[in-house]
């Protein structure tokens, strides 16, 4: 057993104790990317006494896992992906965090069995095949999700699952869900004012758990109600208030630089790094970033948003930031819209409620009503069914009929759709595949820059603490992400609070003498031909997109040969002793 560990320090704990963590007692060692949010906790429940000299969080969790085995990750809280070698079980316990704000990866053979929070150590290492998945290749392709059960871009890699457990030994992988969360919040018909308090509790420590770092903190900001929630909640924690802290992102469209700045004259951030193009830069720099996400990924980008914000994690690596937080993953749960406490008002027949609550003048509210209750759910599904069934036609045409049937399959819903619901949409959206990917390659991604990635508005508990609060807080009078607003009252400025669309405005417009120089350079499809490609990727393509890439759009083709490129240096290592 071999265990291998490179750590990125972005807090003073974080320097403390060895790597790995050692057991004497018992013989286990443990390695992972570990910060915890519940650390006080562990230390009294452990009875373990915090020194100068430690524990680390990593020694922490193996005191944990020596306390409770397989049952050691139901107790933690934080962001976490860890591997810990039980000497007595001759296994290793794999544990990944509920969010899965961290990747972890597993691959096995019959000579070795590997784990690690990025593929591209399996190119790298003997006794793993690194094969290309043929599934994968062709949704990378078709710009489409694999989800956390579909398939890796290396064919005999796994995913260990957010909120899972797991341990790979002789036998192979067992894994199991430690964390769920629950959809139980108490029907109300009034707002009691105890859920702001509970919620604001929740935010401000997700808030401060995620600006915890001994050095300058940097902030994914646009302008919008999560990012500057995040910038308020930084500044709040910090014992320097907000001049350490350091606002980066894009301002394209017409609101979003007066909003940046009035977040941060309020809290008294003096830095912000703004960049007025979304763009893939000079020459030859798409290619470059492609490179890098390669290297470290270990597989071309899936999400473009990763790459899309090459700029900012450059800017923060320049001004010596080591920490980056995010404001991704709000939309998705705790800043959700909250518009389906409509479907909940109607279900329960709470119609002057709804006539109150519905997005509309007043005047034309009940005519407004009546046909969102006729046909809004129906158009819906309708608007749906087409979406998919576009998709089918045209993945059909590009890939052989195996490939377009298992690409298919991954596409297809899990369960039939819940009932319409604030907390119902929420689940659906925070099991998005595509947040998944966005979450695990943006983390490995940003250790390139010697960042790390931070997301507060993805804490379980304080996304838990949504879902017990009762729907009439989540949106009011026409005005969603209700509670969010109301938690944050009094600390962001009016113009945020009271801003109800996403919408910022238009892009703003360029000078007609940059307007030139502004496009965004792309990869050139003329030296992309068939004939060209690795024999794996020719295998899945049907024939007419073999014969004059039928059915592909350039966009696909820029795909098409970016995975060719990539499947030709994947190499099948043979193990030696």
């Amino acid at each position: 057993m071999v265990l291998v560990q490179t750590q990125l320090n972005t807090t003073e704990r974080a320097r403390l104790g060895s790597i790995p963590a050692r057991c004497p007692g018992t013989g286990n060692a443990a390695v992972g990317w570990v910060r915890l949010k519940n650390r006080s906790e562990l230390l009294r429940v452990l009875d373990v006494n915090e020194q100068d000299e430690g524990p680390s969080d990593l020694e922490l969790v193996l005191a944990a896992y020596a306390r409770w085995g397989s049952e050691a990750a139901r107790q933690l809280r934080g962001e976490f992906a860890f591997g810990i070698w039980d000497a007595e079980r001759r296994e290793v316990y794999l544990a990944r965090d509920p969010l899965g704000t961290r990747p972890l990866f597993v691959s096995r053979s019959a000579e070795a069995a590997v784990f690690a929070t990025s593929l591209a150590a399996f190119r790298v290492l003997t006794g793993i095949q690194d094969a290309a998945d043929p599934v994968w290749m062709a949704c990378y392709i078709a710009d489409l999700a694999t989800g956390p059960d579909g398939p890796l871009a290396l064919r005999d890699a796994v995913r260990v699952q957010a909120g899972h457990w797991a341990y790979l030994g002789a036998t192979g992988l067992r894994t199991q869900r430690y964390f769920a969360l629950r959809d139980d919040a108490p029907w109300e018909d009034s707002r009691r004012p105890h859920w702001v308090a509970d919620y604001r509790s929740q935010l401000e420590a997700a808030g401060a758990f995620g600006a915890e770092t001994d050095g300058l903190l940097g902030v994914e900001t646009s302008g919008g109600l999560d990012s500057s929630t995040l910038v308020a909640l930084a500044a709040l924690t910090r014992p320097d208030g907000g001049r350490g802290v350091h606002g980066l992102g894009y301002a394209v469209f017409e609101r979003e630089t007066d909003l940046i700045l009035a977040t941060s004259a309020m809290w008294g951030v003096e830095c912000n790094h703004i960049f007025t193009r979304w763009d893939n830069g000079p020459e030859g720099e798409l290619e470059r970033r492609m490179d890098i996400f390669d290297t470290v990924v270990g597989h071309p980008c899936q999400h473009g948003s990763v790459l899309g914000f090459t700029e900012v994690l450059s800017a923060a690596q320049t001004n010596g930031l080591r920490v980056l937080l995010s404001g991704f993953g709000g939309d998705e749960g705790v800043t959700s819209q909250g518009f389906e406490v409509l479907d909940e008002l109607a279900r329960r027949a709470r119609w002057r409620e709804l006539l109150l609550n519905f997005p509309s003048r007043p005047v034309a509210r009940p005519a407004r009503v009546a046909q969102w209750l006729r046909g809004s759910r129906a158009q819906r599904a309708s608007a749906l069914d087409r979406s998919t069934q576009a998709r089918m036609r045209r993945v059909e045409a590009i890939f052989a009929p195996e490939i377009a049937n298992a690409v298919l399959e991954l596409q297809r819903p899990n369960a039939t759709n819940p009932t319409p619901s604030a907390n119902s949409t929420v689940l659906v959206s925070l099991n998005s595949p595509w947040r998944d990917i966005r979450l695990e390659q943006s983390a490995i991604y940003a250790t390139a820059f010697g960042l790390e990635y931070r997301w507060p508005l993805l804490d379980a508990d304080l996304i838990q603490q949504y879902l017990s609060t009762p729907a009439v807080w989540k949106m009011s009078h026409g005005v969603g992400r209700y509670l969010h607003r109301s938690a944050m009252t009094g600390r962001l400025p009016t113009s945020i609070l009271q801003y109800a669309p996403k919408h910022m405005g238009n892009r703003a417009e360029l000078a007609p003498a940059a307007r030139t120089t502004a496009a965004s350079p792309s990869i050139s499809t003329g030296n992309v031909s068939v004939t060209s490609l690795h024999p794996e990727v020719v295998a899945i393509l049907s024939p007419s997109a073999q014969d004059d890439w039928f059915g592909l759009v350039e966009k696909d083709v820029v795909r098409v040969g970016r995975v060719s490129q990539w499947a030709a240096h994947t190499s099948h290592h043979v193990y030696s002793e």
